[in-house]
């Protein structure tokens, strides 16, 4: 798998070209005592409730550096039968397990070879909840590192933080839904995350290990040691952010204003999109042309030819996404303009940010780049977030502070929800001003989706409105 497959849409190439040589420096690369005595674990079990499953396997292996110097492996005998879809994931049989050691002894011996020692498991709840269930796990450890919530703050622009996925990604053994297998897997991931966590912004490792040092934190000694490793180092969200546009400042786009028509396929070529073997079959092998759904695609097609409106209703199983999503493309890519497309719900945004738009993207000719932008309630507010991380002033609650973290209001409804066509023309000429007024040139409301699409300029609205409040 290539890195840029494996990271979202929108990542900074430096982003894209530092995680491609992480597999190649973690085998090189030492961290000192926190890669010493630590354990790597992992479980199976009969299945995913603590209270109505047992554990079956438990691996763990003791790291020293880049070498495992010492393993543990066992099955567990459970107290019920393993269920038909357990073995056929694990490959652990009721044989396997007929004469192992019960809970309560595999337990017992886990916790003579951890020693106390910090505990890494993928997922680390789910391990530590069916371990500590068991007589005597509370003594196993009192340190659990979850590498899943590390690997989301040491890559977050990856696509996925499963472990198999990781492995696969970055050339580590390969997860197998065995407890031993998987443990080898994490054992190199581990290296990756730590590598990964050294080229986050400098002084970003201090800032976090000195926040509330009255609350114990399993990551705080890592962060402390790879805090060390560039004494001095001040950390500045707000210079990390410009880094990180500086870096994807994308393309000047056409102002659609200035275009006196929009350049389009013709309906024909729009029914082609969606013939067999056409552009959407494509994206989607199994695709069936449907009469609806094209109907809908020549109507958007339309109505951006002519800069009017259309309303539709569409009812369950038309693929109202597809039928207005390759139109729109076909739009910014033929005339170099932005596309706004507003949803009624995040998870029909999500829907679009990593399933449609992708696949889209992939099929289109000259490729399509898109990105996601949410009301400010999505996001923190850098300023109070700075704030909030150095400490908060005198007679400021920190409740009050994390309450007003975020920005308030929704004055901007480039993505809202939308119940009709009607609030939605009244919303948009009388509440937004400025750039965001040239969003006339076409206007379609699918009203049971609640879709609101304007091709406009949203980059820059959106820029105009981080210079405000950033």
């Amino acid at each position: 798998m290539l890195i840029e497959d494996a990271v979202s849409p929108g990542t900074p190439q430096f982003v894209i070209d530092s995680y491609a040589t992480l597999a190649e420096r973690a085998k090189t690369q030492s961290f000192g005592l926190i890669e010493e005595d630590v354990i790597v674990l992992d479980t199976e079990t009969t299945g995913l409730s603590v209270q109505d499953n047992e554990l079956i396997e438990i691996s763990a292996a003791r790291l020293s550096g880049r070498e495992i110097i010492d393993r543990f492996d066992t099955f567990v005998h459970p107290k019920q039968l393993i269920p038909a879809e357990i073995i056929e994931l694990t490959s652990i049989t009721n044989a396997d397990v007929a004469d192992a050691p019960s809970a309560v002894e595999a337990v017992a011996a886990l916790a003579e070879f951890v020693g106390g020692c910090p505990v890494i498991a993928h997922n680390a709840t789910f391990d530590r909840s069916f371990i500590e269930s068991v007589k005597g796990g509370v003594n196993v450890s009192d340190i659990w590192i979850d590498s899943l919530a590390l690997s989301r703050i040491a890559l977050p622009r990856l696509a996925s933080h499963k472990l198999s996925f990781m492995a696969d990604l970055f050339g580590c053994d390969s997860v197998s839904h065995r407890a031993n297998a998987d443990v080898d897997a994490l054992c190199g991931v581990w290296r990756v995350l730590l590598v990964a966590l050294t080229d986050l912004p400098q002084g970003l490792m201090a800032r976090l290990a000195d926040m509330h040092p009255d609350v114990p934190w399993s990551y705080r000694p890592i962060f402390s040691f790879l805090a060390g490793q560039n004494p001095g180092s001040i950390f500045s969200l707000s210079a990390a952010r410009a880094d990180v546009l500086k870096a994807d400042r994308a393309d000047d786009r056409v102002d659609a204003d200035e275009l006196p028509v929009l350049k389009m396929p013709s309906r024909e070529e729009i029914e082609a999109d969606y013939a067999p073997g056409g552009l959407v079959n494509r994206m989607y092998p199994t695709y069936e042309p449907r009469d609806e759904q094209i109907a809908m695609a020549l109507e958007v097609r339309d109505a951006l030819v002519t800069g009017t409106h259309r309303v539709i209703e569409a009812g369950t199983g038309v693929g109202k996404s597809m039928a207005y999503l390759v139109p729109f493309a076909e739009a910014a890519r033929r005339n170099n303009i932005t596309v706004g497309i507003a949803t009624k719900s995040n998870n029909l945004a999500d829907q679009l940010m990593y399933h449609e738009l992708p696949k889209l993207a992939e099929q289109l000719d000259g490729g399509l780049s898109f990105c996601a932008l949410k009301g400010y309630d999505h996001y923190p507010c850098l300023r109070k977030l700075e704030r909030m991380s150095r400490g908060y002033a005198d007679g400021e609650s920190y409740a009050d502070l994390v309450s007003s973290l975020l920005y308030g209001g929704d004055p901007y409804l480039l993505l809202a929800d939308f119940d009709d066509y009607a609030a939605t023309h009244e919303r948009l000429y009388t509440t937004i001003t400025g750039p965001a007024e040239r969003a006339r040139l076409s206007l379609v409301n699918i009203a049971r989706s609640g879709i609101f699409a304007a091709d406009r300029a949203v980059r820059e609205y959106a820029e105009r409105i981080w210079e405000v409040h950033a």
